[in-house]
């Protein structure tokens, strides 16, 4: 299945008349560190736990909301409620992508992607210090933009976790705790390294590469 990168080919980055920015070189220095970490065993299926303060909570809450019929992509613990991305497939094609906030009991934040209804989930990946990149899945609901994260390499300062932007303000920013079973990071059947390209890139048209400012400076 082909990927969609979110930067340009190795080619064309070392090529031409065009200086690169300083946050273009930060990236093409980080990478390899971090793919280096990223190829450890991240598309098995865990959870982890995640507090609105960034703390472990001590009892564990479920380990995502997909369903029987759906992956797990990332899902992380917020207390007692859980945040999951979920994937549905058909052989190797993803038909749709699922964001569910909530518990068994009662999902309070729901969305779908799928060709029928249009929606898209967006992606990227951006250096958040001199040794981590961070990844981010992210959509928009309203006013609000909802944020997963992932952050791979030496410096991150959490491993990974939840943000919602009003606008450029940051109403909600939680770091998600490392558990036994671990969940949250993003499966390589969404969002995998390209090493022809030198890039991440996505492998369904549901989950699009697009530069965004998610405000990592802040968050991260």
């Amino acid at each position: 299945m082909p990927v969609r990168t979110a930067t340009a080919s190795a080619a064309s980055i070392f090529s031409g008349p065009i200086a690169l920015s300083a946050k273009a070189w930060l990236l093409i220095a980080v990478l390899p560190c971090c793919f280096a970490q990223d190829g450890l065993a991240r598309d098995g299926l865990a959870m982890n736990g995640l507090t609105k303060n960034g703390l472990a909570e001590t009892t564990q809450p479920p380990a995502s909301l997909c369903q029987a019929d759906e992956e797990v992509v990332f899902s992380c613990a917020l207390g007692s409620d859980v945040v999951s991305l979920c994937a549905r497939s058909d052989r190797d094609s993803i038909r749709q992508l699922s964001y569910r906030e909530g518990n068994p009991k009662m999902i309070r934040t729901l969305y779908v992607a799928d060709q029928a209804n249009g929606h898209r989930f967006k992606a990227n990946v951006a250096p958040a210090s001199p040794g981590a990149l961070v990844k981010q899945v992210w959509f928009d609901q309203g006013p609000l933009r909802i944020l997963l994260t992932e952050c791979i390499g030496g410096d991150c300062r959490r491993s990974a976790g939840l943000a919602v932007f009003r606008g450029t303000r940051v109403v909600r920013n939680s770091g998600c705790a490392r558990t036994d079973s671990d969940l949250a990071w993003f499966s390589r059947k969404v969002l995998k390294f390209d090493p022809v390209a030198k890039a991440y890139g996505s492998t369904s048209d549901l989950l699009q590469m697009e530069e965004a400012d998610n405000m990592l400076e802040t968050i991260y």
